[in-house]
């Protein structure tokens, strides 16, 4: 007979956490989520930052861009444009006080050399003689990442006797910036900004393929305007001026 069972516990524990691994977050994850929620509740649409030496973008998208530097270096320019959606380099000049200030956002995959952290753009800022890298990121909330399944459409239920694979579904990935999925006949796929709770849609490939539901072209026109999100518990909704035009249940 064992009569140590210390370890118990600890083995529950585990094996609970293995049993519902998408419940636990790491501890970067943990941290990164609580961030995106800080500098959303502040308002803030993108956010970029660099070290050696250090210095912090804030973007308040149609408002203001806050910029803090070594030394106390401190400055706040109105600014009405976000990244676009399909440029790979972009560039904005601004004029400060003390001289030209210059950004260049690359689409590319930047790391944090201290915390390892991987974000979706590399930034290189001018300012005077100093050139300062670093890595850029629009703000968004997480839980919008993955699949899924329409349900509603304009006020109208969809019918479920369609089968899960023919009902409308989006795979959203706003870290690699894309959105894919189905009509409920044919194939899309598309570049997207998510920046705060709105979803600035760029170029979209479809296929071709003759439908006779008529729902295609009405859920393909939800993605032809910006479009502002909810999220709450396992439901997305879409709207347009205020008005819910999709539903969605989460699958994954």
């Amino acid at each position: 007979m064992i009569k140590n069972k210390s370890w118990i516990i600890p083995l529950i524990i585990y094996l609970l956490a293995a049993c519902n691994g998408t419940k636990y977050l790491t501890s970067t994850q943990r941290k990164t989520t609580d961030r995106n929620i800080h500098l959303l509740e502040k308002g803030v649409s993108f956010w970029a930052y660099g070290q050696e030496p250090f210095w912090n973008l804030e973007v308040y998208d149609g408002k203001e861009m806050r910029f803090e530097g070594m030394n106390n270096q401190f400055f706040a320019l109105p600014t009405e444009r976000i990244l676009p959606t399909d440029s790979q380099t972009y560039f904005l000049t601004y004029n400060t006080p003390n001289g030209k200030f210059n950004l260049m956002f690359i689409q590319k995959p930047c790391t944090d050399a201290s915390s390892r952290e991987k974000h979706p753009i590399t930034i290189a800022a001018l300012y005077g003689k100093d050139t300062l890298m670093g890595c850029g990121m629009n703000i968004y909330d997480k839980r919008i990442n993955g699949k899924w399944l329409l349900k509603k459409i304009n006020g109208k239920n969809i019918p479920t006797q369609l089968g899960q694979n023919n009902i409308p579904h989006v795979d959203i990935n706003g870290e690699l910036n894309t959105i894919s999925g189905s009509t409920g006949c044919n194939r899309f796929s598309g570049k997207f900004i998510l920046r705060n709770y709105k979803v600035h849609m760029g170029s979209m490939a479809t296929t071709k393929i003759a439908c006779p539901n008529a729902m295609e072209s009405a859920f393909l026109a939800v993605f032809n305007h910006i479009i502002s999100y909810q999220l709450s518990n396992n439901t997305l909704l879409l709207t347009n001026n205020e008005e819910v035009t999709c539903e969605f249940v989460k699958t994954k």
